[in-house]
């Protein structure tokens, strides 16, 4: 009965550290055509926030992140860390030119986040938040 309840205990611990590390881009804030522009002279399709978790034993050993290949699909890596800013932005990347059809992102801008103190570091969360706009080039006018 014991060795049930430990391994249960162990099993319900891993469900709930990959609930807690999916991925997500979504849309804040979608414009009408011709409506925004960015600094560039882009034309603005969307405002858009990403967030991906990863979860560390002892802050160290990474144990499951989420998908940054995969954002909004509830899916996740065992014993990899997913958290940076290069995946954070490839991620928003794929997201704005696959879902939203634009041509790319920018003002790409990111803050980082890590909690740890309700488990007391044995087990921590590192958190990206990052926000961009989804752009479609404008073809330069001819003089």
């Amino acid at each position: 009965m014991k060795k049930i309840s430990v391994l249960s205990f162990w099993v319900l611990t891993l469900l709930f550290l990959s609930g807690c590390t999916t991925s997500t881009v979504k849309p804040t804030m979608e414009y009408a055509k011709g409506k925004k522009f960015s600094g560039t002279g882009n034309m603005v399709i969307a405002d858009i926030e990403a967030t991906n978790y990863t979860s560390y034993l002892f802050g160290l050993l990474p144990i499951v992140g989420g998908s940054h290949s995969r954002p909004n699909a509830c899916q996740y890596y065992m014993w990899r860390d997913t958290v940076s800013n290069r995946k954070t932005q490839n991620m928003m990347n794929w997201y704005g030119k696959r879902v939203l059809k634009g041509d790319g992102i920018e003002n790409f801008k990111i803050r980082r986040k890590t909690i740890g103190w309700p488990t007391l570091w044995i087990v921590s969360w590192r958190t990206v938040h990052a926000s961009a706009q989804v752009v479609k080039n404008t073809p330069k006018k001819k003089k």
